[in-house]
């Protein structure tokens, strides 16, 4: 009788040891899906944040710069076939890449709730006012033609930028200028020759076809 009584206890033991080990994996599995279903919220809303700066705009303009002089210098005269097709190329790239570089950097960089601050700034009106004046001083310094005009700040909003800027989210992508660190410069330029070089092989090859 002791005996069965020692072979039940050992297998109740057994038994809660399996519960408990069932249940740690089962925790272990709900922390990695929390931790994974963080990261990729944190990744949203970066991705986020970087279409709401339009960065992946900037940067297609800024590799679109020389070639857009070069055609504004040939005004009057006749631009090839080719000209035309790259910069058709040119300005439909593929930003996705760029995107996911400036995505990173965020993520790095700034705390989910600097991005989500950020989000809700430039998704205001000062903020899409200040994105808006970017891209028509980006023209003006390059002499190029936009037909956008340049929308000035009120005095409140000019108020609401500078509060902004003293946050620690404005003042990392203001001040500080974190998306315009040499190394995250540096995987765009690498990003902005391969969109060039892919145009010129594209607009070559479709040139040759006609």
């Amino acid at each position: 009788m002791n005996n069965l009584n020692v072979d039940q206890c050992k297998f109740t033991l057994q038994a809660k040891y399996k519960n408990y080990l069932v249940g740690g994996v089962m925790a272990l599995c709900l922390a990695g899906s929390l931790i994974s279903q963080a990261k990729d919220e944190l990744s949203n809303d970066a991705v986020r944040l970087v279409r709401v700066l339009e960065l992946e705009r900037a940067a297609l303009f800024s590799a679109q710069v020389p070639f857009l002089l070069s055609q504004e210098r040939k005004k009057g005269e006749d631009i090839s076939d080719e000209e035309k097709l790259f910069l058709i190329c040119l300005k439909s790239a593929d930003t996705s890449k760029y995107v996911n570089i400036y995505a990173d950097a965020v993520v790095k960089q700034m705390t989910p709730e600097e991005i989500q601050q950020s989000i809700y700034f430039f998704e205001g009106d000062v903020g899409k006012k200040f994105n808006q004046q970017g891209f028509v001083y980006a023209y003006k310094m390059f002499h190029l033609h936009t037909d956008e005009a340049l929308q000035e700040f009120s005095s409140i909003e000019s108020a609401e930028l500078d509060a902004f800027k003293k946050t620690t989210a404005g003042n990392k992508l203001l001040t500080q200028a974190i998306l315009s660190e040499r190394s995250v410069e540096s995987l765009m330029l690498e990003q902005s020759q391969e969109i060039i070089k892919g145009c010129l092989k594209k607009s070559y090859l479709l040139n040759q076809q006609r």
